[in-house]
């Protein structure tokens, strides 16, 4: 049996609908083991738009936004403990523990 220990989503939340990175946040809860870590960092205000595919201008049709504390929170609320961090150069940062 595989122990998941920890999951670590750098750079992807932002560059995905709430939809899809609410899922990514539940899938890592599913997935980790009992007491296991989520580590996530992500862009916010005042980043500029950024491409996932090159890092300059979007690419046509590519989603993104800036990801607030408030909405990070929100994702991470099915974790027993869970702590945001941001930066003023505009990161946003996240870890969460999984229960016991």
């Amino acid at each position: 049996n595989w122990r998941i220990e920890a999951v670590v989503a750098v750079e992807v939340l932002e560059h995905v609908t709430d939809d899809v990175a609410s899922a990514i946040c539940a899938n890592a809860l599913r997935v980790l083991s009992p007491g296991g870590l989520f580590l996530v960092s992500m862009a916010s205000e005042p980043r500029l738009p950024h491409s996932a595919v090159h890092g300059g201008a979007l690419v046509e049709g590519e989603f993104y936004r800036n990801v607030t504390d408030a909405r990070l929170r929100e994702w991470l609320s099915g974790f027993e403990a869970g702590h945001t961090f941001y930066h003023p150069h505009g990161d946003l940062y996240g870890i969460a523990r999984k229960g016991l």
